[in-house]
C-alpha cells in the first residue's frame, strides 16, 4: 500500500514504481534471451556428439576392414563397436531430455 502524503511525491512514487518495473522487465528478457541461447547451445552439443561417435565409429570399422592382422583388425571392430555404443547413449539421453521437455525435437 503507498501512502502519498502531497500529489508531488504520489507521482515520484508512480514514477519511480513504473521505472523498476522497466528495468525488472529488462533483466528479465535478458535472462530469457540468455536461457535460450543456452538451450540451443546444448541442442548443438548433442547433435555434435552424435555425429562424431557415429563418424568415429565408420572410420574404426574402416580400418577394421582394411587390416592385415587379425589382431588390429579386432581392436578396429572393437572401437568401431564402443563408439557406436556411445552414440546410441547419447541418442536416449537426447530423447529422455526431449520427453522431459514435452517436444518431439528441440529444433
Amino acid at each position: 500500500m503507498i501512502v502519498c502524503f502531497s500529489i508531488y511525491s504520489c507521482k515520484y512514487v508512480w514514477t519511480y514504481i513504473t521505472v523498476v518495473d522497466r528495468v525488472k522487465w529488462f533483466r528479465d528478457h535478458a535472462d530469457q534471451d540468455r536461457f535460450r541461447e543456452e538451450v540451443e547451445i546444448l541442442k548443438a552439443e548433442f547433435e555434435w556428439t552424435i555425429k562424431s561417435f557415429m563418424r568415429m565409429s565408420d572410420v574404426w570399422s574402416q580400418l577394421a576392414s582394411g587390416e592385415t592382422s587379425p589382431g588390429s583388425a579386432a581392436y578396429a571392430q572393437r572401437k568401431a563397436v564402443m563408439y557406436r555404443s556411445l552414440a546410441e547413449e547419447c541418442k536416449c539421453a537426447y530423447s529422455v531430455v526431449l520427453k522431459k521437455a514435452g517436444c518431439t525435437s528441440l529444433d
